[in-house]
């Protein structure tokens, strides 16, 4: 439920079912140079878009970038540099100082991290000088991760002692993490799949269980003061946004209903005959080996024209033998009335 009953909460406004799109800037640790590289935009009095490369302090082999900003017009680069072997990580990041990048800082580290380029840590500036990051660690179970947060109440100069944000215990999927103003504290809203570690697979009044969106209110410590359920039933694996207005914070997600009914093989082809229109397209065969490099320390300038090479060859093996089209890493289907 949405916390409304207590008058400290701020009012948290949903929003289901809608898709959101964001501007990655540099991905997999791209660098045209030894540093990385964003784009400053700015517009000319006819509102030509003008595109200026500006270096980053993020070095070589850096990945996971995100782009945060807060209401007074803070803006903070952050990202994930690997140190020492393949599992050693830094998260960094780097503040806008209206000319250029400030020297990068180090908000967390830690040799257990579950990183992935779907779900992407980040360093927020929340509100003034208070800030907030979060990565996932790695769980016992292969699939699963905890959300980590730390809070700062400098912009950043130290932070408080990493703590879990999902205190639930199970090796589940624990991400898609937003952070908002809570008056003085921090407001953070997550994917949380506890529910899907219990035996049964609906609740009490038979609703189907499954990932929730949770919210937590963290003091400037970085201690978890209050928490909840905004939705019991939402996407599993979608992105989640949020942003203050005049009566509350209004929060994004995907959302799933109960009477949802899903598209099985078994109907799927009676019911594309409805449509005029049916292709039918393989992706990432050869060409899915390119992503490990993404999670090779010194690897990840190589993955995009690997992959390209790779895809080049998907097309000529895809086009010989459709057959084959069952190892691949996806399939595209275009439906049309």
């Amino acid at each position: 439920m949405c916390p409304h009953s207590n008058k400290r909460s701020p009012s948290l406004r949903r929003y289901g079912c809608i898709g959101l799109a964001g501007l990655a800037l540099g991905a997999c640790g791209r660098q045209p140079s030894e540093s990385s590289s964003a784009a400053a935009v700015a517009a000319s009095p006819r509102s030509a878009l003008v595109l200026r490369p500006i270096e980053t302090p993020a070095r070589p082999g850096s990945s996971e970038p995100k782009l945060s900003a807060a209401v007074d017009g803070t803006v903070v680069l952050s990202w994930i540099e690997p140190i020492g072997d393949a599992f050693d990580h830094e998260l960094k990041f780097a503040r806008w100082n209206g000319a250029g990048w400030e020297p990068a800082a180090v908000a967390a580290r830690g040799g257990d991290w579950f990183v992935n380029p779907a779900d992407v840590p980040g360093v927020q500036p929340v509100a003034g000088s208070l800030w907030a990051a979060h990565w996932r660690v790695a769980s016992s179970d292969d699939d699963a991760y905890d959300a980590m947060v730390a809070v700062s109440a400098d912009a950043g100069a130290s932070w408080s002692e990493p703590r879990l944000l999902n205190d639930d215990g199970t090796s589940t999927e624990h991400g898609f993490v937003t952070f908002f103003p809570w008056q003085q504290d921090v407001g953070v809203v997550w994917l949380d799949g506890r529910d899907a570690a219990r035996e049964e697979s609906v609740d009490t009044n038979g609703a189907p269980l499954g990932t929730a969106l949770r919210y937590a209110r963290l003091s400037a410590d970085g201690a978890v003061v209050e928490q909840g359920v905004v939705d019991s039933l939402v996407c599993d694996c979608c992105t989640t946004g949020a942003a203050s207005t005049g009566d509350g914070v209004a929060v994004v997600y995907r959302d799933r209903t109960p009477d949802e009914i899903p598209i099985d093989l078994a109907h799927f082809a009676t019911r594309v005959r409805r449509f005029s229109r049916v292709e039918h397209h393989d992706q990432l065969l050869l060409a899915s080996a390119a992503l490990a490099c993404c999670y090779i320390p010194g690897m990840a300038s190589v993955a995009a024209p690997l992959q390209r090479w790779l895809m080049r060859i998907d097309d000529i093996i895809l086009k010989a033998m459709p057959w084959a089209g069952r190892w691949a890493w996806y399939s595209i289907l275009i439906l049309e009335k």
